[in-house]
């Protein structure tokens, strides 16, 4: 988790996604969202690292993470929980092993070797 100032070398969007590009795995709590559609947009893009959206019911999540899940894999379905008791004890059962398989399955994509297809001589 991280709570910060705001940084004095790099704006809030440049710090966000040095942090992404360092996680395994990123969990983030889009009940009642601020920045947090923004930071998502920056990041899922660009970091092939596996995203838990969570949020309290009976909030709805916001229209945009339908897109990024469409578009990326590695953005998981958002996890509703009702309290904060059942989320915790839900927590490594349900996310952070599901997340983790997640970076194992995309680190493997990231050590393929290049695929080639040679053209075969017909004429």
């Amino acid at each position: 988790m991280f709570d910060f100032e705001k940084p004095t070398q790099r704006d809030f969007t440049e710090t966000i996604k040095t942090l992404a590009g360092l996680s395994r795995f990123i969990i983030a709590d889009i009940t009642d969202p601020k920045c947090i559609p923004l930071e998502m947009q920056a990041i899922v893009p660009d970091f092939m690292v596996p995203l838990v959206p969570i949020i309290q019911e009976p909030e709805k999540p916001f229209a945009m993470i339908q897109d990024l899940q469409q578009k990326c894999e590695w953005v998981f379905d958002v996890i509703a929980y009702d309290s904060k008791e059942r989320l915790i004890g839900a927590l490594e059962r349900e996310i952070v092993q599901p997340a983790k398989e997640m970076a194992d399955k995309l680190l493997s994509k990231r050590v393929e070797t290049i695929r080639i297809r040679r053209l075969k001589d017909d004429l």
